[in-house]
């Protein structure tokens, strides 16, 4: 349903939409034994709290139980190490991303599509068509949905849903920085999704901040075991930064002019990410002053400046 996204070279850039869908809506499930964040818990770690671990565990495989898991875990922050509330608000979001298809199935029933467009008001969540509806069934599924970990998207004539990385800010304060930072990153995505029937749907300032924060993490935790998941991520906003979406060409297609929200946008993302910023900012830096050189026109040489340093 979201693999529209494409860009003048139309095959690469499916390859990379296809990386971001995994990642923004189901994410990659890794193995319960790989969720351990870098910092392994000690012996002495692994073994407190081993009766109330249990009990989460338990709950994150009954059927229906991730509103019960998610309560359960926020309820004893207090009890728990740092490494052992990583460890399982790291397994929470395996098991959520593992039962979206399921949850997304009951989504797509003719029925429930139209209950939910015939009280949708654009950008509504979860919450408010909850308060909204007055059908009982429909209220159910919604708050079991919000509950569960997920948030409501729309596209393409469709409602469905998203895993809501907003819903693990609640546990920052007891994670590892590694999985604070990652969890951030996620959130961005999962708060404002870059792109909405094959449209860039956020502005390029922010699409140039996503892929400067998703780079910085990489760099600062090059071994992380989430580093898959944000490397599909920045692979996308890269690609996208220089090329374009298919339903947002990033230069007009009669007098190959950069587009002045992209000139807008970059120009005030530079402003704030520079001095430094990494490869990503350097290659935007360079790219616009190719630009600016060529009075922002897609010339054969600004061509050959993005094949050689963003090839596709």
């Amino acid at each position: 349903m979201m693999n529209t996204i494409r860009t003048v070279r139309q095959t690469a850039i499916a390859t990379t939409c296809a990386v971001l869908v995994l990642v923004a809506s189901a994410g990659a499930v890794a193995s319960a034994a790989a969720s351990t964040p870098n910092a392994a818990p000690t012996a002495t770690d692994s073994r407190m709290n081993a009766g109330l671990i249990a009990k989460f565990e338990e709950l994150l495989k009954q059927k229906g139980g991730l509103p019960q898991a998610s309560a359960y875990l926020y309820a004893n922050l207090g009890r728990l190490t740092t490494a052992q509330t990583t460890i399982m608000a790291l397994h929470l979001e395996e098991a959520v991303s593992k039962q979206l298809p399921a949850m997304q199935v009951r989504f797509e029933p003719a029925a429930i599509q139209a209950s939910i467009g015939a009280i949708y008001k654009k950008g509504d969540t979860l919450s408010e068509l909850i308060a909204r509806t007055k059908d009982a069934k429909l209220k159910s599924l919604l708050t079991q949905a919000r509950n569960s970990g997920y948030r409501l998207e729309t596209g393409e004539g469709m409602f469905y849903v998203v895993v809501n990385y907003a819903t693990f800010n609640k546990y920052a304060a007891r994670l590892t920085d590694e999985i604070r930072g990652y969890f951030n990153v996620r959130a961005a995505e999962s708060d404002a999704r870059t792109f909405n029937d094959g449209a860039l749907a956020i502005g390029y300032d922010q699409l140039a901040e996503r892929a400067a924060a998703a780079e910085a993490f990489l760099k600062q935790y090059p071994k992380s075991l989430r580093s898959t998941q944000v490397k599909g991520l920045f692979q996308t906003y890269n690609v996208v930064t220089f090329y374009g979406a298919n339903n947002t060409p990033l230069f007009d297609d009669d007098t190959k002019l950069l587009r002045d929200a992209a000139k807008t946008g970059y120009t005030k993302a530079l402003e704030k990410l520079l001095p430094g910023g990494g490869s990503y900012v350097n290659n935007l830096k360079k790219f616009m002053d190719a630009l600016q050189d060529n009075d922002y026109k897609l010339t054969d040489e600004v061509a050959q400046f993005r094949a050689a340093n963003i090839p596709i």
